[in-house]
C-alpha cells in the first residue's frame, strides 16, 4: 500500500517510493498545510499558521499579534516552537524521532496537528 512518497510493508514498516527524494508528506489541518518530512535520523513537521499584519493594512492590530505571539511562544507544548520568517509569516515546527513505520508516522503528524489547535485559535483572535 502506499502513504504519500512511501510504500508500506506488511509488517507497517516505511519504504521511500523513490529512495533519492527525501520523503514529504503532505496534509492539511484546519485550512493550514502541514508538511511531515523525513530526515536520515528525524522527522520534521511544520506549518505556516498565519502571518504578522503589515503596518500598511488599516484596521489591523500589529501590536496586539505581536504580543499574543509573545504569549503563545511561553505556552508552547515541549517540543513545539513558534517561529516568526522574515516575510512574518508565523510558523510552528516540531521535531521528533524518525518513526519506525506508517502508524508512528501517522500518530506524530495527529499530535503536531492537535499541538497546532490552541495556537490556531490564539492567532486568529489576535489577528494574525
Amino acid at each position: 500500500m502506499s502513504l504519500g512518497p512511501f510504500q508500506v510493508a506488511p509488517d507497517g514498516r516505511l519504504h521511500p517510493r523513490e529512495p533519492a527524494v527525501r520523503p514529504v508528506v503532505r496534509y492539511g489541518w484546519r485550512g493550514h498545510s502541514c508538511a511531515a518530512e523525513l530526515t536520515d535520523d528525524a522527522l520534521r513537521l511544520v506549518s505556516v499558521v498565519g502571518r504578522i499584519p503589515s503596518t500598511a493594512e488599516r484596521g489591523r492590530d500589529r501590536a496586539a499579534t505581536v504580543q499574543a505571539l509573545v504569549a503563545l511562544r511561553e505556552r508552547m507544548p515541549p517540543g513545539v516552537e513558534l517561529r516568526v520568517l522574515p516575510d512574518h509569516r508565523v510558523v510552528l515546527r516540531r521535531q521528533a524521532r524518525r518513526p519506525d513505520g506508517a502508524i508512528q508516522l501517522v500518530t506524530e503528524m495527529t499530535r503536531f496537528a492537535l499541538a497546532m489547535d490552541p495556537a490556531l485559535d490564539e492567532l486568529v483572535a489576535a489577528g494574525a
